[in-house]
């Protein structure tokens, strides 16, 4: 969780805006909640550029765009944190199939030998041939169970800004 609060771009972006002071705030409250659609006055929007208007006379403009983008931060916060958790949680189900497939897959491999032991005695081979089968289907399942891990592990690496990081893109550290 930590390192997903840490390393999030959008939320280093955030905490760099709530540290502006005066007509700093409104720029950029302006850049960063625009395209959320938090409080911004357009001029379509008409009664809302009015009252924004009446701040920016009451010179309370930056106060109201400073609390804002504090509260988009502490939301976006929130939202990260949720954002790990499920990450986190598919990853360990992934796992979690793994290893069940793993066991089915010993368990047939395992009865494989044991009825390549007995065909050789008996000479029965369809059982064998099926099995056979089996124990490829089985090795697919375990080979897919592994990739989906995989992309558990690329999924909780964005939810905590690293993929972006590995990839040559840390605007978190910029924003520090």
């Amino acid at each position: 969780m930590a390192v997903g609060l840490a390393n999030r771009a959008d939320l280093a972006a955030l905490r760099l805006a709530s540290r502006a002071e005066g007509r700093e705030v409104v720029s950029a409250a302006l850049i960063l909640l625009q395209p959320l659609g938090i409080g911004m006055a357009t001029a379509s929007s008409g009664c809302c550029l009015t009252k924004l208007l009446h701040l920016c006379s009451a010179g309370a403009e930056s106060d109201v765009r400073s609390e804002q983008i504090q509260s988009a931060r502490r939301s976006q916060e929130l939202t990260v944190e949720q954002e790990v958790r499920q990450a986190v949680g598919l990853q360990s189900l992934r796992l979690t199939q793994i290893v069940l497939t793993r066991d089915r897959w010993n368990s047939t491999k395992s009865y494989l030998q044991a009825l390549t032991q007995q065909q050789q005695s008996t000479g029965d081979p369809p059982s064998v041939r099926k099995q056979r089968l089996d124990a490829l289907a089985v090795e697919q399942d375990l080979l897919h169970d592994v990739i989906e891990w995989k992309i558990a592990q690329v999924k909780l690496k964005e939810a905590q800004g690293l993929l972006a990081i590995e990839c040559g893109y840390d605007a978190a550290a910029r924003c520090r």
